[in-house]
């Protein structure tokens, strides 16, 4: 199993608020795949260290731009707000952007919802379940926003897409046969897991595709995460 270290230490610094550490991290390497959390970070190092931060976030927010991944002109905006370069009209919502991503790749057809306080995805498995959202009114609009679940056509062309990136010739074939018919994801992982460096690039590109994919949904819905 590849490990990403960037990855490591970036959550750690928003984990601990430490703006410096963030910025340090951010000033050495900033991965083309790993812009979304750069991002989110470099917002937790605005508000723990402004001053210091301001050069590194207008730095990512132009890279977010250049890029143009889905939700990317999202996060590039929410920073230059935070930079207070722009307005938003944008309702914060504190919610955990990835298992967010997580609710939005369930069934094709299935509805959760989102709870608009807490930040929490009961998704239809759970409503299934039964539990202590039996009683819940999700027609209430105040709180409650239906979330469709997408299937995994998505993620399929993440894989489509990072395939394109491969520069090994020899990795790419197997790659391009592993994606093709049944069983395509499984295959998929096999392959990549043999490879820890691409392997680690595959990791930070799927999660900031889908990242992107949940901050632009929010976005279309009037929301945007709240700075942690």
């Amino acid at each position: 199993m590849a490990h990403d270290e960037w990855r490591k230490q970036l959550r750690i610094g928003v984990a601990q608020h430490d703006g410096t550490a963030i910025v340090q991290l951010l000033e050495d390497d900033v991965p083309d795949e790993g812009l979304q959390h750069a991002g989110d970070a470099v917002l937790c190092a605005l508000v723990a260290e402004p001053g210091a931060a301001a050069e590194v976030a207008m730095r990512i927010a132009g890279a977010l731009r250049a890029r143009c991944w889905n939700g990317d002109d999202e996060l590039a905006d929410a920073i230059e707000a935070a930079l207070g370069r722009r307005p938003t009209a944008l309702a914060p919502v504190s919610i955990d952007l990835e298992l967010f991503a997580d609710a939005l790749t369930e069934s094709a057809g299935s509805v959760g919802y989102l709870d608009l306080q807490t930040g929490f995805v009961v998704t239809e498995a759970m409503l299934d379940l039964g539990g202590e959202d039996d009683d819940a009114d999700f027609d209430d609009r105040k709180r409650w926003l239906p979330v469709a679940g997408e299937g995994s056509d998505e993620t399929y062309r993440d894989m489509q897409h990072f395939l394109a990136t491969v520069t090994d010739p020899r990795l790419a074939r197997r790659l391009t046969n592993a994606i093709d018919g049944r069983g395509a994801f499984r295959r998929f992982y096999d392959v990549i897991a043999s490879e820890p460096t691409e392997h680690t690039r595959w990791q930070r590109y799927s999660d900031d595709a889908r990242l992107g994919r949940a901050r632009s949904w929010l976005a279309d819905h009037g929301y945007q995460p709240a700075i942690r």
